[in-house]
Order: structure tokens, then sequence, then C-alpha cells
């Protein structure tokens, strides 16, 4: 997650290259592949507990009904830690 003025392009610019970073991470075995998600939450309630339930029911259930994943289901009760 970001904050601080940064939007959900900032970590992927021309300048970061994060994507440059985790490709070559992955190119030399040093990570295994993955999915990156960067959620925005600027402007709003931000509480801890709203981030959380937004990540629980909506980001994390996208993610994983969406791209192949370990999940063995997407039922918000299955993906409890």
């Amino acid at each position: 997650m970001h904050s601080g003025g940064e939007n959900e392009n900032t970590i992927f610019s021309n300048d970061v290259k994060f994507n440059n970073m985790l490709d070559h991470m992955i190119e030399n075995s040093d990570i295994e592949p993955m999915i990156v998600v960067i959620p925005t939450f600027n402007g709003g309630s931000c509480s801890a507990e709203n981030i959380y339930k937004e990540m629980k029911e909506s980001i994390v259930l996208f993610v994983e009904g969406n791209y192949s994943t370990y999940a063995e289901n997407i039922i918000p009760s299955g993906l409890e830690a």
C-alpha cells in the first residue's frame, strides 16, 4: 500500500521501475513468481479496520477469483488465517 501523496501508479513508474526489479529477481531465482497488488486507500475512512475489511472482502476475493493462486476456495471464511 502507499500513502503520502503517492498513487497506484507510483511504484511502477519510470523512476522506480519496481516491475523490472521483480522481473530480474524472478529471473535470478531470488523470489518465486507472484501476483503483485497495489491497492490505494487515499481519502475516505482509512482506519486499520476498514483497510483490513476492504482487503479481505474485496481485494483478496478479486485476486483469488481471477488469477491462478493456491487458494482452495474464495469463500471469505475459507481465507481466514
